[in-house]
């Protein structure tokens, strides 16, 4: 996934590039016209994978987050903002409400 040239509106803040999208969270932004509100990690964003060896964000257009990432990354984004935070879960192929930190099942 990359920014494509001549892209503007709402931004979203993306970790990685490999699919499947694992984790979305989404706030109210402040600047909606600069700012969908999402934060978005991809695959390489695991937790078997040492956090040091995550990508850094980077902004990237909604529009072309949503072009590019098929219907699991555009289901993700709804269910986030309706939930806050969702998680894909690989094994059953599903999304997820994320749980509060601290709240166990």
């Amino acid at each position: 996934m990359s920014r494509k040239v001549g892209c503007s509106g709402p931004l979203a803040f993306v970790a990685g590039v490999e699919s499947p999208a694992m984790s979305i969270s989404w706030e109210r932004p402040t600047y909606p016209d600069r700012d969908s509100g999402f934060v978005v990690f991809m695959g390489e964003c695991r937790l078997d994978v040492d956090e040091d060896d995550w990508p850094e964000s980077q902004p990237l257009c909604l529009h072309c987050l949503i072009e590019d990432g098929g219907e699991q990354l555009g289901v993700g984004l709804n269910l986030a903002k309706i939930h806050g935070q969702v998680d894909y879960d690989t094994e059953a192929g599903e999304w997820h409400p994320a749980q509060p930190v601290g709240e166990s099942t």
